[in-house]
């Protein structure tokens, strides 16, 4: 089917005898993919029947046309701009690629490595509109293989066995002809039968590299309940081999005999040395016992089969089975439940999500202090190992090393000693062994979401056993310090024993209904009250190793304590696996999710945020990650602009550094001008300057620096302080760095200073208190210049030649 590019039409398929495939569970050793191609003719009554269809003849993918409405799931049911062409993707496949801005007409997916292209041109189309449509569809395609296009395409040619050959039939071999398309299409069986007559309309063209991989092309005999017949064919989808996993060791709990692991245990022996090396030993020494005790499960061996087998007995299985997924798929719930989705494992996309959801920080961890001589630290007890024992569950999932919590626990309960001697030397040394400290990626598909963004996956950690008991005696002797008073703030409801969301939204409440307790709204002592609420994006994965040391430092939590959390999040790896064979990602930033230490570190880091001072009327409630902001006002607008303040403000000392770059400025002081010139009653033709001064407001970029230094500092008189700096700066009449008087050194330079004081306008101002008779202060220069009009005019000439000489000085700095 190789044929030369440009060349006019489109080859003949090598498919001759259309035999509908049939339906079992075991179709061939190699793996296959059902494609159902259809018109529904716009009809309610065919697509409810689809849906049945696709059940029954297990069909992966639907290529359809003209349907009548588009369904619920946007991420399974791909519908082209104008409700015309839709790809259905059934059966958990996982749609690898789709167009990110839809197009009229057709629509595109990439599903198990192939690209899928749903046509539908409809009669009504001229000919300058279908070439079109081709045009658009050939530049969409043109780089991508494996491809198939399919769809009611309504041409007409002697080369899928028309009568005749129109021109609509001509374009569409020539503009496929450029893709290297293979037509599918055998035989005169008509595809569409109508009240005035048949044809073959209805047409399946594949790329030459994927029509090879395409077997049983057939119009199918299915009733569809609409004008044009349905049809079915299968695509191979073997990959090559895929390249071997990482290496984990796993055993089978069923086969555990507790005996033999006691006995290993009780000869194993960890002599004192280095923490790391006493980790590795001890390790040794479990996985050692894990061998003796139980059998592997790594590889799925297949069974030998028994003597009595037969083939006859092996037809009776497979009907069995495919009867019973039959009888389990016609159950309701199963109806109402989406199908989950495959895991993802194509590379590209893996290292996407991976970047995505590990941010990579570039700054170093920083080093805590050394040890104190004669610092206590508490020593584990056989109780607390004994807790921490019985806390663990028998059937989660291992971590990397694969060792089974059963086993764990059976070795704590009968030689604690070992434990207690590795986990001892952990806290005493600070160090956090780099054998625990590996983690392996699980990424869950969010319901819903499209599969190629990385937000659409939330990653789970699997860590060892071992390193979960020594998380959790860490974070025991952390809650000891955020429990206490000085410890977490009141407002944190999240990860914290005895607190939960109802709590939470109680609190939320509670304010509400203080607001409304009133008597009247208007004029009246009911409040509006409005609630905000922010969420932290990827927040735990973005968690900034320093700001968690430095905020266990404020928390005065005991010096051993931060030494060791240090140890831990320094110099982490990701494992996952991809169909490139197993990666790793070193980790810089962020907290383990499904850890124990992770939540208490995410508080910890969080509470300088619950700790910042709204002022009376703005509360804030948070759990965990997500923040509510409670404000109560009298009057609908007031309470709105005290949530926006608040929100502009306090975002300030992250915003602040765009106002160095003049575009963002500009574009933030086009929307604050226009609201100082509502103020002011102004017009546009008022300069940017001239607006703040009347309107007595500093210039934004003044404002956000202001309150980027108070959020950096503590005392009661920061805001009164950081307002005047603020205020020098606004007040400034040249780029000098300083704003004092350039002739009183020890003077503000201020608009009242530089008109009644200032001793450079000396003599301006002396012959000005001559005409007016008097001398001007700020307390009566507003009665002066309304006395008379000759007063009014000789101010405002004084005022001039001041401004004048202060622009030239600018001018010559």
């Amino acid at each position: 089917m190789r044929f030369l590019r440009g060349a006019r039409r489109c080859p003949r398929s090598c498919f001759d005898k259309p035999v509908l495939p049939p339906n079992k569970e075991d179709q061939s050793s190699l793996p296959m993919m059902r494609i159902l191609q259809l018109n529904l003719n716009h009809c309610k009554a065919a697509q409810d029947l689809l849906s049945q269809t696709i059940l029954e003849q297990l069909i992966n993918v639907a290529v359809v046309c003209d349907q009548y409405k588009n369904l619920d799931p946007p991420y399974t049911w791909l519908a082209d701009a104008n409700s015309q062409a839709v790809i259905w993707v059934q059966g958990g496949g996982m749609v690898q690629e789709r167009p990110t801005r839809a197009r009229p007409f057709f629509t595109w997916a990439r599903i198990n490595g192939i690209y899928f292209f749903s046509v539908y041109a409809p009669p009504r189309l001229a000919d300058v509109e279908f070439s079109a449509l081709l045009t658009n569809i050939i530049e969409e395609a043109w780089d991508k293989r494996p491809l198939s296009v399919a769809g009611d395409l309504n041409a007409w040619s002697t080369e899928w066995r028309c009568r005749v050959t129109r021109q609509r039939g001509t374009t569409l071999l020539d503009a496929l002809a450029t893709l290297e398309a293979a037509l599918l299409n055998t035989g005169d069986t008509p595809t569409f039968a109508g009240a005035l007559g048949y044809s073959i309309i209805d047409l399946t063209f594949a790329s030459d590299t994927l029509a090879p991989r395409i077997t049983s092309w057939a119009i199918s005999e299915l009733y569809t309940h609409s004008d044009h017949q349905a049809i079915v064919f299968e695509i191979e989808t073997a990959r090559p081999p895929r390249p071997m996993t990482r290496q984990s060791c796993k055993w089978n709990t069923r086969t555990l005999d507790s005996e033999s692991l006691l006995v290993m245990m009780a000869n194993a022996a960890v002599p004192p040395g280095p923490t790391e090396e006493m980790a590795t030993r001890f390790m040794a020494a479990i996985t050692s016992a894990c061998d003796a005790s139980m059998a592997k499960t790594s590889g799925r061996s297949r069974r030998c089969a028994v003597y009595w087998w037969t083939s006859k007995i092996a037809d009776l299985r497979r009907s069995c089975l495919r009867a019973r997924n039959l009888a389990q798929r016609a159950q309701v719930m199963s109806r109402l439940r989406r199908p989950r989705a495959n895991t993802q494992s194509s590379p590209t996309l893996v290292r996407r999500i991976v970047d995505a959801l590990f941010p990579r920080v570039p700054d170093e961890l920083a080093l805590p202090p050394p040890l104190q001589a004669g610092a206590i630290i508490p020593a584990i007890t056989l109780e607390e190992l004994q807790r921490l024992c019985r806390s663990i569950k028998d059937h989660t999932a291992p971590g990397p090393d694969g060792v089974p919590n059963s086993a764990i626990k059976i070795a704590i309960a009968k030689h604690p000693d070992i434990f207690l001697q590795v986990f001892m030397a952990c806290l005493r040394t600070g160090v956090f062994p780099a054998c625990w400290k590996r983690q392996k990626l699980a990424l869950l598909p969010k319901p819903g979401k499209p599969p190629e963004e990385p937000s659409s996956y939330r990653p789970l950690c699997m860590l060892d056993t071992a390193a979960k008991i020594l998380e959790r005696i860490i974070c025991d002797r952390l809650e000891a310090t955020t429990e206490s008073p000085g410890g977490l703030s009141d407002h944190q409801y999240g990860f914290w024993k005895g607190r939960s969301t109802i709590n939470a939204i109680e609190n939320v409440i509670a304010i509400a209904r203080e607001a409304i307790a009133g008597t009247r709204w208007n004029r009246g002592t009911k409040k509006y009250c409005a609630v905000v609420t922010l969420d932290v994006k990827n927040a735990f994965n973005s968690a900034r190793y320093n700001n968690i040391n430095a905020a266990l430092r404020r928390m005065r939590t005991p010096q051993y304590l931060p030494r060791i959390v240090g140890s831990y999040l320094s110099a982490r790896s990701l494992d996952y696996d991809t169909e490139d064979g197993p990666e790793s990602y070193r980790v810089t930033a962020g907290v383990p999710q499904e850890s124990v230490l992770g939540p208490i570190l995410w508080n910890v880091m969080y509470d300088a945020v619950l700790r910042l001072n709204f002022g009376g009327n703005v509360k804030i409630v948070g759990f965990a990650d997500d923040i509510a902001l409670v404000a109560v006002a009298i009057g609908q607008a007031p309470v709105a602009d005290r949530i926006r303040s608040e929100l502009y403000h306090r975002a300030a000392p992250i915003w602040r550094c765009a106002t160095e770059t003049q575009a963002y400025i500009r574009q933030a002081e086009a929307v604050h001008r226009r609201a100082c010139l509502c103020v002011i009653s102004g017009r546009p033709h008022v300069s940017y300057d001239t607006t703040y001064v009347i309107a007595g407001v500093p210039p934004l970029a003044l404002l956000a620096d202001e309150r980027a230094r108070t959020y950096q500092r503590r005392f009661e008189d920061v805001k009164e302080e950081e307002r005047r700096e603020t205020l020098s700066h606004s007040q400034r009449y040249d780029n000098t760095l300083s704003a004092l008087c350039p002739s009183c050194l020890t003077t503000l330079e201020d608009a009242e200073h530089a008109f009644f004081r200032c001793p450079r306008f000396h003599e301006e101002r002396k012959r000005l208190q001559q005409v007016l008779q008097e001398v001007i202060e700020p307390e009566n220069i507003v009665r002066i210049m309304l006395m008379t009009s000759g007063n009014r005019m000789a101010v405002s000439s004084f005022a001039q030649s001041v401004v004048s000489r202060l622009r030239q000085e600018a001018q010559e700095v």
